[in-house]
């Protein structure tokens, strides 16, 4: 008798453990559901009967107060796990999809124990690390990293050699905040950094915005010629008409802003007329997240906001599209990531759905999924795509300029930036004067000078 062993399909379950729409924040059920739901469907279809994938959201309840979720989310975890039978646990595969709002290290240790593979869906903070480096861990994550902004900020300062800067920033109560956070994150990665940098920071109150505002620019003015601000979309862009009036709009001051989704968007950046602030606007470098282009895009927003719709009762805005959102992208992302590398070991009765062995066939490696390609580095952290922008004199609004090469590890210009300065080059990290205008070549040379004793400091009392 001739036996031969046939292949079923092998089940896949992403678990997500993400509310509603308690927070109203990006990776909320009523804007990522339809993500995990059509992926689902999509990587279904492209692995044909080897594998079926489900998606089961843990978070049931719409009216349930989720102040206390990082308390109960690894109860609830070990809960679901118990609940299915042993049986259940040998011929499915199961995937957690969540965010840092729950308790992160709890959700490792647990799913680590379970041999689950955990996704971090949104943007990653070292408040909450993700294992890898040479660390075994199951968890990966897909949402990307605030060190990815940190990364690409400084590669453009070693670009223009500056090496000092002033970042201008948003001061939050204690909580998420991206920008503060960023801010705390920037200067880590710039401490540890082989070169030197020097970045100071100087807070700013958005409830009282003309007074901080103006105090944080006349610091930094005595200073510094790089400003970073890294405050939302609208407060840089009143900075930027307040330039102006404190000689900072001459071409002679860079500006950066970075953002992520609803944060900022380029089209804030717009500016038609021609008047004095022009010139800080084309002194702008803005750097955000990278909207996925595929063919398919449009498609795929229609039928996401379509199941928004009528699955969630929500309703996008005008002009803005599911897939604008991280969240949203690593939604998608989760669940064809999950199911490519699943389909690579589902070839016989010995191959497993060890969450320990997936995980480490992700890390080092570049995926070719439906919205783009998708790197994960040793450190199990997706390296999120950012566009450098660059204030386009034509159009008077900001156009893609360049980008990190994340595998070659180097800044690619597709646009030169055109300085506001009297020679067109970038303004140097030092004026050739020094910042009181009276240092270098430009020392005052003979004559008498005098001081009062009465003001000369000394030691003691």
């Amino acid at each position: 008798m001739l036996c031969e062993w046939v292949q079923s399909a092998t089940r896949l379950e992403v678990l997500v453990l993400l509310p509603k729409n308690q927070f109203l924040g990006p990776s909320d059920v009523v804007y990522t559901g339809p993500a995990y739901e059509l992926a689902a469907e999509h990587s279904m279809a492209k692995y044909g009967k080897n594998l079926s994938v489900s998606v089961t959201y843990l978070l049931q309840s719409p009216n349930r107060n989720y102040d206390d979720l990082p308390a109960y989310s690894v109860q609830m975890v070990s809960g679901f796990y118990y609940s299915r039978k042993p049986s259940d646990h040998a011929e499915t595969c199961y995937a957690l999809a969540a965010s840092p709002m729950v308790d992160q290290p709890g959700l490792q240790s647990v799913t680590e124990a379970f041999d689950w593979m955990l996704f971090n869906v949104v943007l990653s903070n070292p408040k909450y690390p993700v294992r890898g480096n040479g660390v075994k861990s199951t968890a990966i994550a897909t949402g990307g990293a605030l060190v990815n902004y940190a990364i690409v900020l400084l590669e453009i300062l070693r670009f223009y050699d500056w090496h000092h800067a002033a970042m201008v920033v948003e001061v939050k109560p204690p909580g998420f905040s991206f920008h503060n956070d960023l801010a705390d994150i920037i200067a880590q990665t710039a401490a540890a950094a082989k070169d030197s940098f020097v970045l100071e920071k100087f807070g700013v109150d958005l409830g009282n915005q003309d007074t901080t505002f103006e105090e944080a620019l006349l610091a930094a003015k005595r200073k510094y010629r790089v400003i970073i601000l890294l405050v939302p979309g609208v407060a840089a862009v009143k900075i930027l008409q307040m330039t102006p009036q404190f000689g900072m709009a001459n071409g002679e001051y860079a500006f950066f802003n970075l953002q992520f989704g609803s944060y900022g968007r380029p089209e804030q950046f717009e500016y038609n007329r021609n008047d004095s602030a022009l010139l800080a606007y084309q002194a702008l470098i803005f750097i955000s997240y990278h909207t996925p282009k595929v063919v398919q895009l449009q498609t795929l927003n229609t039928v996401l906001k379509e199941r928004s719709r009528t699955l969630y009762n929500y309703t996008y805005p005008n002009g803005s599209q599911p897939l604008d959102s991280s969240a949203v992208e690593a939604a998608f992302n989760v669940v064809e990531l999950f199911a490519a590398v699943v389909n690579e070991t589902s070839g016989g009765p010995d191959e497993t759905c060890s969450g320990m062995k997936l995980a480490s066939r992700m890390a080092n490696r570049r995926f070719d999924l439906t919205l783009g390609n998708v790197f994960i580095n040793s450190a199990h952290l997706r390296n999120l795509e950012l566009d450098i922008y660059s204030f386009n004199t034509t159009t008077k609004s900001l156009q893609v300029a360049g980008a990190l090469n994340w595998q070659k590890n180097r800044l690619e210009w597709k646009e030169s930036i055109s300085w506001p300065t009297v020679d067109g080059k970038a303004p140097p990290d030092t004026p050739l004067c020094g910042f009181s205008g009276n240092e270098g070549p430009c020392t005052t040379k003979g004559g008498w000078w005098c001081v009062r004793k009465d003001l000369l400091k000394t030691g003691g009392s």
